[in-house]
């Protein structure tokens, strides 16, 4: 049994690694599983589907993939300024996890490429979010922002809401709240 969980995963680790690849050069909706299921080395054209789904169960799945291991990172950093009154501080922990991930990842790196694609797209937009909303460090970052910004006009703080929303689906997320 441990042999054909073992042999699952594999699968679904190569689907996904095709999967991201195909969707940063491509789009997610010009790809056929078919292709990704050719990349990723299955012959069977319903192996995709068998382990993720709906395309956007995938998409989710690359993002779920990503976002644990910026998490981590975000999460490091977070125990730095907790109390911290430098908006800098709190500006890294939303953007040096994701540099440091995609750097490590080394080139290419297709995730950067996959989220703007996926960014696009107004349903798979959504998808994306919902991944980094419940995102437990990233529910902290607006407090620590809104705590060094606490004379910012509300037409100031809406707007850089509006410009940080395109962020969130690649790990950058935490607005500051028009509270």
């Amino acid at each position: 049994m441990a042999g054909r969980a073992e042999r699952a995963n594999a699968i679904r680790a190569h689907i996904l690694v095709a999967a991201e690849r195909l969707f940063a050069e491509h789009g997610v909706y010009v790809v056929a599983n078919r292709q990704i299921s050719e990349a990723a080395g299955q012959s069977n054209n319903a192996t995709v589907t068998y382990h993720f789904g709906t395309k956007a169960d995938l998409v989710r799945a690359i993002a779920r993939k990503h976002g644990k291991q910026i998490e981590r990172v975000r999460e490091r950093m977070l125990e730095r300024p907790p109390g911290s009154d430098d908006v800098r501080d709190w500006v890294a922990c939303l953007v040096r996890p994701v540099t440091e991930h995609l750097a490590a990842k080394g080139n290419p790196t297709w995730f950067a490429r996959f989220g703007a694609q996926v960014m696009t797209d107004p349903a798979l937009h959504e998808v994306m979010i919902d991944g980094a909303l419940t995102s437990s460090s990233l529910v902290r970052i607006p407090d620590g922002l809104n705590r060094c910004l606490p004379d910012l006009p509300l037409p100031v703080r809406a707007e850089r809401k509006h410009m940080t929303s395109t962020l969130r689906g690649a790990g950058i997320s935490g607005e500051i709240s028009n509270g």
